[in-house]
């Protein structure tokens, strides 16, 4: 059986959290009832660890760790900064962008609303979330790594 990278918002799979997190699970949910959730998709636990280990980031992420152990408090700091850029700079694994792409298309929208833990990881913009605020819409140019602000 293949691994679930992305389940859509309508899905009638079994799904848990640990597969998509609660927030999904939720508007998996609400759609299920009946209410109206917006088309959409969520990129899966099983996909970030696939990324994770094409790009060896897994060892990476474990050296860190131990290393952090011994670190001083004030270079932890440093440590984790880097281990994010590592994150943010490591390319996408193929078949992820693929079914990514996929499904993007497939919601056949001008807009989308993008829903990340971190803003400055889907931006790759340090300080994201102090110059975007809450509830404000931007669009993102992937190909010309470009984010407006729309008003």
């Amino acid at each position: 059986m293949s691994k679930v990278r992305i389940v859509p918002l309508d899905t009638t799979r079994n799904i848990d959290k640990t597969t998509i997190g609660p927030k999904a699970l939720s508007l998996v949910r609400l759609g299920r009832l009946g209410l109206t959730v917006p088309p959409g998709f969520c990129i899966t636990a099983a996909a970030f660890r696939e990324q994770m280990e094409q790009n060896n980031l897994l060892t990476r992420l474990q050296a860190a760790m131990n290393e952090l152990a011994k670190t001083e408090p004030q270079a932890k700091e440093e440590h984790l900064s880097l281990l994010r850029q590592a994150i943010v700079e490591a390319p996408l694994a193929e078949t992820i962008r693929q079914e990514i792409e996929e499904h993007y298309l497939a919601l056949g929208a001008d807009y989308v609303a993008v829903r990340s833990s971190g803003t400055a990881t889907v931006v790759n913009v340090g300080g994201a979330t102090k110059i975007i605020k809450t509830g404000q819409k931007i669009q993102v140019d992937g190909d010309r790594g470009v984010v407006r602000i729309l008003q």
